[in-house]
Parts: structure tokens; C-alpha cells; sequence
């Protein structure tokens, strides 16, 4: 057997793009400390690096394996928590900071697992006070390629996996760095098989099975842009087919499952969650989502339970592209508004725009969680939707999507996404519009209705249980609201 090197993935002399200016690190009061002493978040330092620490003046005793391993934190000598032995809190700098290890040269990016399986994805950490406060959000996604070009991913895996954290919803992904996620031994045992972007066309397929025809969960676009905070997978039972999403080491039916031909549907669901069951191992409840009004009844009339999980909001096309009558004077006044006070432009999108619509996605993202109205609920979903956005406007084209932006004085001011699901309905998945412009929004959805002439209905999705978000969408009169539900096993 020969001996593995100790190389670094990056030689220590490499620049790495840093994105957080080095003024606002000195003032930072979160970096370099810990609440507790066995932290898992503590920089890791392997030989050489260790090393160069110990020629700068780090105690060899603060490494417990000279071969590499995380170092021993000190405690604070305030008495609160733990600090890195190389951190000087009076003056807030690095004492080795010329030869820190790549953990820390990397950060406010991080090196995580995958949720399931082998892999190494590159983020970055939204608890970066800077970051998540004051910078441009976008910043790391623009460098994320540049940072990846640096890394010998080969050797961080095989050569220093204890460099790679698990993985963590306060990391976003942003780049995968070796080949993508591969299946444990649990989940190829019991038939699940990663859902992949050559498989755009087979899920859209199923899907057109799956979910009713006006519904925005029958465009594959309305899952994918999901990963990888989700993970998808095929599933062949001897009934049917379904597709299985796994978050957070629970797994769940997005949709209903596609029965074979004579075979029973609710048969096929008891049999569809019985194997949810097992994978979640007792934890959590296994649930199917997305089952419409007509399947409901069928499924509980064969001891199945079904309950309320939403409702979408559709509306007739040609009266909001019109914005006729008492009904629409507060959108029509709106718009008018918008047009005479900032002369906005409604053009298609672009991949060159893809920075500038996220950055005004941050930007609006912000703005929303300083509301006094704002809670924890509704900044997670903020959070949660920024990937949303990212991931379809960056596949617009790959995934059939239909993108267009406002701009005003020549910057993008908003913009919509929207997914066609059948010859008469067009869904729109995200529209952002700066608040700071006041009725661009109804301006743009306006637009937006103007240019689909083809579709007499449009699908704006559900209110994720939003007060604010549902008074919205209430008044724009939709035509109908289209209930969904989830079923689950009656309980014994």
C-alpha cells in the first residue's frame, strides 16, 4: 500500500477570492469563536499546515494528530465560550493569519457533504454576519466558480475528508465539486434512483399523469428548482411509479403516484406510503402531496386520510391583461402610476442577467424580513425561495421556462418566471419587483398577462399560508382557487 500525501488541495501561496472586505472581519464579533470546546465548526489543519502553525508560535499540543485534525479551541478569556489559540481578542486579527489553513482561507465558503451519499459541494455560510447583513448577496455566487477552479477536489475527498462538514441548511450550495450525489446502501435497497437533468422530459411525462392539468406542480421546473435543498428520486413499486423527495433525512410524495395500467390507485398509495414509512424508520410522518379535489374522495374511501394543504389561485388572462371595471381600479391605478412615474421597459431575460435579478432577489428578500410583520416562518420561506429563484432563471431555457425582466433607466427593477402546463393555462412561479418602485409589480404582471395571449388562464400559485401574500392574490378576483391535499395512513 503506498502512503497517501499530505498535499493541500491549494498550495498556501494560492489567492483565494475573498469576498468580505477585511475592515469588516476586524469588527466582526462571530468568526474565531465558539460556544463550545469539541465545536465541529473549528478550523481544520492538515500536516503542513500544522506545521507553518507551529513555526508561527501555535503550541504543537493544540493539534491532537500532527497528521491533521481540527485544532483545540482555548477558552475565552472573558469567560464566554472558546476561541481558536491562534486568535488575539484584543486587536481581533489572526496571529498566523499569512499562513491560516484553507478552512479558513475558504471562508465565509464552506466544504459540506451532500445530504445522502458520497459527494463534496461547495457553499457559502448565510450566518456570515457580512453576508447576510450588508454585502452584495450575489458576490458569492459570481466567485463560486472562480473558488472551485482553486480546489483539487480528488484530493480534498481522498486525502483530507476531515476538511468536509456535514451537510448544513445554513450553507448554500452553490457548486458541486465532484460527480453528482450517489445513493446510499439504505436508499438503493429499497429502489430509490436519483432523478437527474437528463430527466427533465420523463418527469414531465409522469407528471402530466400525476397532477391535475391546471396545477403549477405539473411542470418539472416547479421541483427542480428545489435541489439540492431537496433530493428527487424515481421509485418503482409493483403497482406503479412515484416520485420521492428526501429533505432533511425524511423522505415524502411531492405528487401522486402514476398507477400501471389495471392496476388500483389507492392501492397503489397505501402501498406508496407504507414504503415511506420504512424509509423514514418511524420518524416523521410519510405523506403524499398535491392529490386534487377528485382523487380525495377516492383515497379516503379505502381508509386512506386526506386533509388540506393549500390552494392555488387562478385567474381569467384577459381580464388582467385588461384591468377593467371597479374591481381592478386599484390595480389599474397602480400601473398607470408605474408607467408615467418611471417609463419602465418589458424585456425578455437574458442569461447575462441572471446576477442582476438575483442581486434585486436579495435585495427584495431584505427588505421583506425588516417588516414588523415579518416572523420566523415567513423568513424561512424567503430564504429557502432566493435558491428557487436562482435555479430557474440560471435553467430558464433548459427547462422550458418563459423569463422577463423590467428594466427602468436601464437597470432590472424586476423580473417574472413563468412555466406553460397545458394549452390554455401559464403559471407563474416567481415575480419580484423592487419595492422601492411603487406599482411595478402590477405593472410587470400586467405585461406579463398582455404578452401570453395564447393562454386564457393563469395559474399564480398558492399563498404558503401568508395573510399578506393571500390578501394579495385575493385581490386580483381570481376566477377559481384549486384545493390540493396530502394523504397519510389512518392512524391504527
Amino acid at each position: 500500500m503506498t502512503e497517501r500525501t499530505t498535499a493541500l488541495p491549494v498550495t498556501a501561496g494560492t489567492p483565494l477570492p475573498q469576498p468580505v472586505p477585511s475592515e469588516r472581519c476586524l469588527r466582526c464579533d462571530v468568526c474565531c469563536r465558539f460556544p463550545e470546546r469539541t465545536s465541529p465548526l473549528r478550523p481544520y489543519f492538515s500536516r503542513e499546515e500544522i506545521d507553518r502553525a507551529v513555526a508561527q508560535g501555535i503550541s504543537p499540543a493544540a493539534f491532537p494528530d500532527s497528521a491533521g485534525s481540527r485544532i483545540d479551541l482555548i477558552p475565552h478569556p472573558a469567560g464566554d465560550g472558546f476561541i481558536c489559540p491562534a486568535f488575539d481578542v484584543t486587536t481581533s486579527r489572526c496571529m498566523i493569519y499569512d499562513v491560516r489553513p484553507l478552512d479558513c482561507r475558504l471562508y465565509p465558503f464552506a466544504l459540506m457533504r451532500p445530504p445522502q451519499g458520497d459527494g463534496l459541494l461547495l457553499g457559502w455560510d448565510r450566518l456570515c454576519p457580512y453576508l447576510r447583513e450588508e454585502a452584495d448577496a450575489m458576490l458569492p455566487i459570481a466567485l463560486a466558480p472562480e473558488i472551485a477552479r482553486h480546489l483539487d477536489a480528488a484530493a480534498i475527498v481522498d486525502e483530507h475528508p476531515a476538511l468536509v462538514g456535514a451537510f448544513q441548511d445554513a450553507v448554500w450550495v452553490l457548486e458541486p465539486l465532484t460527480p453528482a450525489w450517489t445513493p446510499g446502501a439504505a436508499d438503493r435497497s429499497a429502489g430509490l434512483r436519483p432523478i437527474d437533468d437528463g430527466d427533465v422530459r420523463r418527469l414531465r411525462v409522469f407528471l402530466e399523469r400525476s397532477v391535475e392539468s391546471d396545477s403549477s406542480a405539473r411542470h418539472p421546473a416547479a421541483w427542480l428548482m428545489w435541489r439540492p435543498l431537496m433530493n428527487f428520486f424515481w421509485l418503482e413499486l409493483d403497482r406503479g411509479r412515484a416520485v420521492v423527495a428526501e429533505q432533511g433525512g425524511g423522505y415524502f410524495a411531492p405528487v401522486p403516484p402514476v398507477a400501471n395500467r389495471g392496476e388500483s390507485f389507492p392501492a397503489l398509495c397505501a402501498d406508496l406510503l407504507a414504503q415511506l414509512g420504512r424509509l423514514n424508520g418511524g420518524h416523521g410522518a410519510a405523506r403524499i402531496e398535491r392529490m386534487s379535489d377528485a382523487q380525495r374522495p377516492i383515497i379516503e374511501s379505502t381508509g386512506l386520510r386526506c386533509r388540506a394543504q393549500g390552494e392555488e389561485y387562478l385567474y381569467d388572462r384577459r381580464a388582467l391583461a385588461e384591468l377593467r371595471g371597479d374591481d381592478y381600479k386599484s390595480a389599474r391605478w397602480n400601473c398607470n402610476q408605474a408607467a408615467r412615474r418611471f417609463h419602465p421597459s418589458y424585456e425578455p431575460y437574458r442569461p447575462a442577467d441572471l446576477i442582476e435579478c438575483l442581486r434585486l432577489c436579495a435585495a427584495w428578500r431584505r427588505l421583506k424580513e425588516r417588516r414588523p410583520s415579518a416572523d420566523g416562518y415567513a423568513a424561512a420561506l424567503l430564504a429557502d425561495s432566493f435558491y428557487a429563484h436562482w435555479q430557474a432563471l440560471a435553467h430558464a431555457a433548459d427547462w422550458g421556462l418563459r423569463a422577463r425582466v423590467v428594466r427602468i433607466g436601464g437597470e432590472i427593477k424586476g423580473y417574472t418566471v413563468g412555466a406553460p402546463l397545458n394549452e390554455w393555462t401559464m403559471a407563474v412561479l416567481h415575480e419580484v419587483a423592487d419595492p422601492r418602485c411603487p406599482g411595478v409589480g402590477a405593472w410587470l404582471f400586467r405585461e406579463w398577462c398582455r404578452e401570453f395571449s395564447e393562454y386564457a388562464v393563469i395559474n399564480a400559485m398558492d399563498d404558503s399560508d401568508l395573510p399578506a401574500l393571500r390578501a394579495a392574490k385575493t385581490r386580483y378576483r381570481p376566477m377559481r382557487r384549486l384545493p390540493f391535499y396530502l394523504a397519510v395512513l389512518a392512524p391504527e
